[in-house]
């Protein structure tokens, strides 16, 4: 730990700051970090960037307040992070750093930036919603139009609609992670996506950790982007049956099955994202919109606690320190949480598991008939079999390595315990 002296002198770095009720967001951009801090130690942080020392910020904060900071700590923490650096006593305050000289807009980056205007401009924005309320309007008009939960289900020629399905997956996945991606770009905000998992499920993943950065106004279509893209795609495929259910419905069987099925797997992402007790877009929402910066643990500790209250129990988490207005937000928060937990199970025991059930099945059929069933039956069973439990114990592994680790994820915002 750095030893701070009266007369030491801090280095602030440059960072973005919004808002956010009695707090403020302070933010570095080009790090990906962004903390909730006291409007009282952004002040510390202006004063200490006008070049006071030490002794000159902690009075100044005394005669503001007349409470005296625990300064050493806080500036301990800001280091850590890459907000500030101690400079000696008997240097003057460094220079801030430069501000790195932007790359030169490639045409890719021209392209991609034209097209997040395009596809996330106000038009384009309530065409999309208008397709999914026409599809709404459809699915209410014509109740068949709605996938069976076997729809995904495909006995024969298994191996080319799971692999079909699977490449439909991957690339709905990549074109939900791309639509984060062009929406923050649409607000100026850098992305990246890369690969991760929820629980012991495989999932892409954009941190638009930069968002924090916007006024509150602007955070909530670069988090919602993805499903808002899904439950479009979706709306397309379920409009176009219905327009073309007859006579086209029947003299095209097989195709109509494929669709149904491409139906089913958005439903089902979009169920995904009800499932509140783990980071899905939807939660990010809500913690944007509740104003709450540890809402997943703090939920978490609450329904616990209720649990013990219960069986008369002493609370095991002190949530004191929870501003009011946050612990209301949590208690709000704790039914769409469970509900979410009840909502998980029901399409794991209905739907899920009963179609890997009628895979396996039809999988071990195959494999125990041997050359009686086909060798193309045989080999397609064993490799869609070999892909699914690859699959699985990948997403364990994963799901496993990340309780040992316990990092905290992207897209995360951080407050100071002071």
């Amino acid at each position: 730990m750095y030893t701070y002296s009266s007369e030491t002198r801090i280095n602030v770095y440059p960072f973005t700051r919004q808002p956010s009720g009695d707090e403020i967001i302070i933010g570095r951009p080009d790090l990906s970090i962004f903390l909730a801090l006291h409007r009282d130690y952004v002040e510390i942080l202006d004063d200490f960037s006008a070049g006071r020392t030490f002794g000159e910020a902690e009075k100044l904060y005394y005669d503001r307040h007349a409470e005296i900071p625990d300064l050493a700590d806080f500036l301990e923490i800001l280091r850590t992070k890459h907000f500030v650096r101690p400079i000696s006593s008997d240097a003057l305050p460094a220079a801030r750093p430069a501000e790195e000289k932007p790359s030169p807009p490639t045409a890719f980056s021209k392209a991609s930036d034209f097209a997040a205007r395009v596809l996330f401009s106000r038009i384009a924005t309530s065409l999309w919603i208008m397709l999914v309320l026409a599809a709404l309007v459809a699915l209410a008009l014509v109740p068949e139009l709605i996938p069976k939960r076997t729809a995904l289900f495909f006995p024969r020629h298994m191996f080319f609609f799971g692999i079909s399905l699977l490449s439909f997956s991957l690339a709905t996945a990549l074109l939900h992670e791309l639509a984060h991606w062009l929406a923050a770009r649409a607000e100026g905000v850098p992305a990246r996506i890369g690969f991760s998992h929820r629980l012991w499920i495989l999932v892409a993943e954009t941190d638009i950790t930069g968002i924090w950065a916007l006024p509150k106004a602007k955070r909530l279509l670069p988090i919602l982007a993805g499903p808002l893209i899904d439950a479009t795609s979706a709306s397309v495929i379920v409009l176009f049956l219905f327009a073309a259910r007859r006579p086209w419905r029947t003299e095209h069987d097989l195709a109509v099955s494929v669709l149904e099925g491409l139906i089913l797997s958005y439903i089902l992402r979009l169920l995904w994202q009800c499932y509140l007790f783990v980071r899905t877009d939807f939660y990010y929402a809500a913690v944007m919109l509740l104003d709450c910066k540890d809402l997943m643990r703090d939920t978490t500790n609450f329904l616990k606690n209720r649990t013990r209250q219960i069986f008369r129990l002493e609370p095991k988490v002190d949530q004191s320190h929870i501003p009011a207005k946050e612990r209301r937000m949590i208690r709000l928060y704790a039914v769409p949480f469970v509900l979410g937990r009840c909502l998980a199970f029901g399409v794991l025991f209905v739907i899920q598991l009963p179609t890997l059930g009628a895979y396996f099945n039809q999988i071990a059929k195959n494999l125990a008939a041997g050359h009686q069933a086909g060798f193309g039956e045989f080999v397609e069973s064993l490799l869609l079999g070999g892909i699914g439990v690859f699959s699985f114990l990948l997403g364990m592994y994963l799901w496993i390595k990340s309780l040992v680790s316990r990092r905290r994820p992207s897209n995360e915002l951080q407050e100071l315990p002071i």
